[in-house]
């Protein structure tokens, strides 16, 4: 799985330092933004989140299992397998999540940089009309996927952080830190997802006068 496509990269690399031209501007924004809402990109991140939460939920239950549950040497044999299976999954799950932010962060980056070149160069005006362009963004198929992705995140988020004070926790330690421990990188997954949506409508939005207003006070 490509997080950056080969063209993307020199278009990102080109924006660490304000281009002092406008030619492409428009282009360069586009293609960072297609690459950026891909599918490949939401589903790889919803197939990442279930692989990790599957495999910490799956150590966490082993543990408990092995610390009281497991008396023959086939069950706790069993067990070690499986705790091993389930570290592999988080672990995999996790630095694929890491490289989804890492890579939408600098791709999310870019276009609002190549966004905001011709007005940062005043070779054009900004329009009331700018109001209007954030909007098919916010609605194109996409971005909603990733908004309900917020919502569910947030769900599982406060269920998975509330584990931790539900009564009986005592009886599967383990398996209580793994659901604090799904609840918590839900929380960072939601913070990356929506931070990258609202950073991409930062750049659309450069084309209205009043909310560059409003953001430079």
């Amino acid at each position: 799985m490509r997080f950056i496509r080969p063209e993307s990269s020199p278009l990102i690399d080109a924006a660490r330092t304000l281009p002092e031209s406008t030619r492409g501007a428009d282009a360069a924004a586009a293609a960072l933004r297609a690459d950026h809402e891909r599918w490949s990109r939401t589903l790889w991140g919803v197939g990442a989140f279930i692989v990790f939460a599957v495999g910490t939920l799956l150590t966490g239950m082993m543990l408990d299992l092995l610390a009281g549950y497991a008396t023959t040497a086939a069950e706790q044999t069993l067990a070690v397998a499986l705790v091993v299976l389930g570290v592999a999954l988080a672990a995999a799950g996790l630095v694929v999540l890491f490289w989804l932010w890492r890579t939408g962060r600098a791709l999310s980056r870019a276009a609002v940089i190549w966004s905001r070149v011709p007005y940062l160069l005043g070779v054009r005006d900004r329009s009331a009309t700018g109001w209007l362009a954030p909007r098919p963004v916010r609605e194109s198929p996409v971005m909603f996927v990733r908004v309900a992705a917020c919502a569910l995140l947030l769900l599982v988020a406060v269920f998975g952080l509330s584990i931790s004070f539900f009564p009986g926790r005592e009886a599967m330690v383990a398996t209580s830190v793994a659901c604090a421990l799904i609840g918590a990188v839900a929380a960072f997954c939601l913070a990356g997802l929506f931070g990258g949506i609202v950073t991409m409508q930062r750049g659309i939005r450069e084309r209205d006068p009043r909310w560059v207003r409003v953001i430079a006070r």
